[in-house]
Formats: structure tokens, sequence, C-alpha cells
């Protein structure tokens, strides 16, 4: 299983391990073969701001580029 900190907010994620075999465990027994775990997202919501913000008359078709 690969867990990659990704960048992107993705939110929590579940995941379900089952253990089916136990070899040199020495008369070892398996008693719960299977576990649901979470992976806690670590990363905040993505926000978008504008520095510096921009008015347009409603029915104008002007054009405004961002810094």
């Amino acid at each position: 299983m690969t867990i990659d900190d990704a960048i992107a907010g993705e939110g929590n994620e579940t995941i379900n391990g089952t253990i089916s075999a136990v070899t040199g465990g020495n008369g070892a027994t398996i008693v719960t073969p299977s576990a649901i775990g979470t992976i806690s997202d670590n990363e905040g919501v993505p926000t978008l701001s504008i520095s510096s913000p921009q008015t347009v008359a409603e029915g104008s078709q002007p054009t405004t580029s961002s810094p």
C-alpha cells in the first residue's frame, strides 16, 4: 500500500485490511483477521483570494487583467 501525501485536499480515506495467513508464528493464530482504518487528511481546504478587486458595470464588456 502506498500512502501519498498529496497537496490537494482529498478528505479522509478509509482502508480495509485483512490478514489471511501467518507464517513463522510458532503456533500463532489469527483472532481478528480484518480491520478498518482511516487515513486523516492533513491539508486545509484550498482558498482563493483576489488582492485588488475590480468593479465592472452591468451590461459592459471591459477587459481587466490581474497583476
